[in-house]
């Protein structure tokens, strides 16, 4: 897997987290990466994405932005 490059919009080190919804039976687990400055700022800045189906796809997705 790639490494995770930094935040394309402030430079800020990103982080993976893998987050589950619902409960054992019928939960969903969903992953994301997100800037650990807007963690910081209770993702008042919206540098983050969700709702990956696998960690190599969030770190993907996250890699590429500010592409193009």
């Amino acid at each position: 897997m790639d490494e995770l490059k930094p935040c394309p919009f402030c430079g800020g080190p990103a982080t993976v987290l893998c987050m589950e919804y619902g409960d054992q039976h019928e939960g969903q687990t969903v992953w994301g990466v997100f800037c650990e400055n807007d963690i910081s700022a209770e993702y008042q800045h919206g540098h983050f994405i969700d709702n990956y189906a696998t960690k190599e796809e969030a770190v993907d997705a996250w890699n590429k932005r500010g592409e193009g």
